[in-house]
C-alpha cells in the first residue's frame, strides 16, 4: 500500500508509566533516526494485537495494551504505531501518546479521526532523535466510534507545507480491546 510523501509514526503510551512498547520503541530507534516527513516506502500494517508487561514487583498487577504497528516493507522500519490502554482500572477514557517522525509542521498539531467522523486534534509535546511525542486522552464516545468504525485517520502537515493523511484500519479493534478491559 503506497502512501505518498510523508510516514507517520505513532505510539500511545499509557498513563504517567512508560509502557512495554515505549522501551521496546525506544530500543528499536536507538540506532538510527526516526524515519523523516520525505520518506516514501510501501507501508505493512500488523493488525491489533494485545502485548503486556509484568509488574514492577511480584504483588503489582501486569499493564496491558493494545497497538497496531506499521513498518516499511523495504527496511523494516517502524514508522506509525498506535497503542491504547486502560489507566488505573477506569473503562472511560483510554490514555496514550503518539509518536510522528521528524519533518512534521508542528504548529497546526494533528488531527485524529474516525471514517468521516468528527475529529479530535493534539499537539507535540516534545522531538527527539526518534520521533516527536504527544500525549492524550481519549473520552469512551471516540472509543465507540473507533469500535464501530473501519479506520482511523491522522491528518497533520509536513514541514514543507504538504498535507499527509495516514490511514489505519480498525479491523479487530474491539475484539482485542476487550482483552484488556479492567
Amino acid at each position: 500500500m503506497k502512501r505518498g510523501l510523508v510516514i507517520l509514526a505513532v505510539i500511545f503510551l499509557i498513563g504517567m508509566n512508560i509502557p512495554a512498547f515505549a522501551a521496546e520503541a525506544a530500543k528499536s530507534a536507538a540506532p538510527a533516526a526516526a524515519p523523516t516527513a520525505k520518506d516514501d516506502n510501501t507501508i505493512i500494517e500488523s493488525g491489533w494485537t494485545k502485548r503486556c508487561e509484568p509488574a514492577a514487583d511480584k504483588k503489582g498487577k501486569e499493564y496491558c495494551e493494545i497497538f497496531q504497528r506499521m513498518t516499511t516493507k523495504k527496511d523494516s522500519l517502524r514508522i506509525a504505531e498506535f497503542g491504547l490502554g486502560y489507566n488505573d482500572g477506569k473503562t472511560d477514557a483510554i490514555h496514550g501518546a503518539i509518536v510522528l517522525p521528524l519533518g512534521v509542521l508542528l504548529q497546526p498539531g494533528v488531527l485524529m479521526k474516525v471514517d468521516d467522523g468528527k475529529p479530535v486534534s493534539f499537539k507535540v509535546a516534545y522531538c527527539i532523535k526518534g520521533g516527536c511525542f504527544s500525549y492524550i486522552t481519549l473520552e469512551s464516545t471516540f472509543v465507540d466510534s473507533m469500535k464501530k468504525g473501519h479506520t482511523i485517520s491522522f491528518q497533520f502537515k509536513a514541514a514543507d507545507g504538504k498535507n499527509v493523511n495516514l490511514i489505519m484500519k480498525l479491523d479487530n479493534f474491539e475484539k482485542v480491546l476487550k482483552e484488556i478491559q479492567p
